[in-house]
């Protein structure tokens, strides 16, 4: 009889050709039927960025056509010349690439009419590296999000998942370049804004934003980053491309009612806007003679500031706190000195915290913009419910802030308003009233509170 150990070698031996044999073929095969199954499924065949152009010919209209430039980048070729909105362009290649088939229509003899093919809805004209391929997509499926699709070189119909919603809506309009400004805000550098009745001038210093004009003064950066993010977004609500239009509407106007000028890595652009006597919703909007006349709908206009206040920081109080020592605080009841530090508290106490909340206290409304005029008793500053003075090395007074009485009181959350005055805002201004609470006393101060 063989021995055991031969047994097992024979045994071992055997496994190891039937391990080679899956690697070899079933695993492969099964990977190929697999990958196969993929590519059955997949609609396209072809990636991204593999397009060189594509002709959209919708039935009844004229026919779209954009092609890469030399730069990578979309144009619009037909039915005018024009940069391309890239995403919307990408956004019909990314359909088609994701797109997936539900179910193969195998009939040689179908009627391309019963799958709205004959027209088709869209005949898709694609330009590859190496080839050219024609797709005809039809009526929507059974379900809504289902469309017919046949490649016009096979029998094949194919009921796809495409999104008919986006591949069945481009226009020359959707297809355009819209913004009116082609920089990115986090490169602009200067924005000036020219109103008839002023100028204001905004620069960035090591990323924060101060006004040069009419006041110098530090400015609102949230302001300023909205009005940024408002600039790079503005977008054409329609375009007026005929040279013969666009001379006659460029010769009608008058005075511009806004210029925005912004400097961006060194490059000037300039946008100006003006008013438009036939259709009040829309403003004429110009930038570069060689561009169209753009027109844009008034309310993405309305929210540009145009207002000093506005755009100004609406911090009352603004010092560099590492130079203060002491607050001098005055309610009703007394005046109060409190010192910021002290060898019993070398932790932060109510003194730091109430400082931080004086020099985050915002303007929220104009009262009034002069005070040498303002009749400070009637605005509750002439003996005011609490005032503030943030002091120095030497006692000197670095910033102060008065603050009246509330107004209104708290309603349904909401916090309720006061006016005050500040060292840094010239005017009065209405703010939340909530800097009244929690007002730090000696006692605050004075007595240790233990902290478990």
């Amino acid at each position: 009889s063989m021995k055991p150990y031969i047994v097992t070698a024979i045994l071992a031996g055997l496994l190891f050709l039937g391990l080679i044999y899956l690697y070899a073929v079933e695993f492969p095969d099964a990977e190929r039927k697999a990958e196969a199954g993929r590519m059955a499924r997949q609609l396209i065949h072809f990636q991204s960025d593999d397009v060189r152009s594509m002709t959209l010919q919708y039935r009844g209209q004229e026919s779209i056509r954009v092609g890469r430039g030399p730069d990578g980048e979309w144009l619009l070729v037909e039915p005018l010349h024009y940069r391309a909105d890239q995403a919307e362009v990408e956004d019909i290649i990314r359909d088609l690439v994701l797109a997936k088939v539900t179910r193969v229509i195998d009939d040689p003899d179908s009627n391309l009419g019963d799958y709205g093919m004959a027209p088709p809805q869209l005949t898709l004209s694609v330009a590859l590296a190496d080839r050219s391929e024609e797709f005809l997509i039809g009526e929507k499926g059974p379900v809504s999000s289902q469309l017919y699709f046949k490649r016009r070189s096979e029998p094949q119909i194919y009921l796809t998942n495409l999104p008919d919603r986006d591949i069945l809506s481009k226009t020359p309009y959707v297809l355009r370049w819209k913004e009116l400004v082609d920089a990115d805000r986090e490169n602009v550098e200067r924005v000036t804004l020219e109103y008839p009745t002023g100028t204001f001038s905004l620069f960035k210093a090591e990323s924060v934003w101060f006004l040069d004009a009419p006041v110098e003064s530090q400015a609102d950066q949230s302001v300023v980053g909205a009005l940024l993010f408002q600039l790079e977004n503005l977008k054409a609500g329609q375009f007026i491309d005929g040279l013969d239009e666009k001379e006659m509407i460029r010769g009608s106007l008058h005075l511009p009612e806004l210029v925005v000028h912004l400097q961006a890595n060194g490059i000037p652009y300039a946008v100006q806007i003006f008013e438009n006597a036939n259709d009040p919703e829309m403003a004429y909007v110009i930038t570069t003679p060689d561009l169209p006349v753009f027109l844009v709908p008034r309310a993405t206009l309305q929210r540009i500031p145009s207002t000093l206040f506005m755009l100004r920081d609406k911090r009352l109080v603004a010092v560099d706190q590492s130079r203060v020592t002491e607050l001098e605080v005055t309610t009703q009841d007394q005046p109060l000195t409190l010192s910021l530090e002290s060898e019993q508290h070398p932790r932060p106490h109510p003194v730091r915290e109430f400082m931080n909340r004086v020099l985050t206290l915002r303007a929220e409304i104009l009262v009034q913009g002069d005070v040498a005029t303002a009749d400070l008793h009637a605005l509750g500053l002439d003996t005011p419910a609490l005032e503030v003075k943030l002091l120095g090395a030497d006692s000197v007074v670095l910033g102060s802030v008065a603050v009246s009485g509330i107004l209104s009181a708290e309603d349904g959350g909401q916090a309720g308003s006061a006016n005050a005055r500040g060292s840094t805002l010239p005017g009065v201004y209405g703010i939340r009233s909530s800097i009244l609470t929690n007002i730090p006393t000696n006692l605050a101060v004075t007595v240790p509170t233990d902290t478990p």
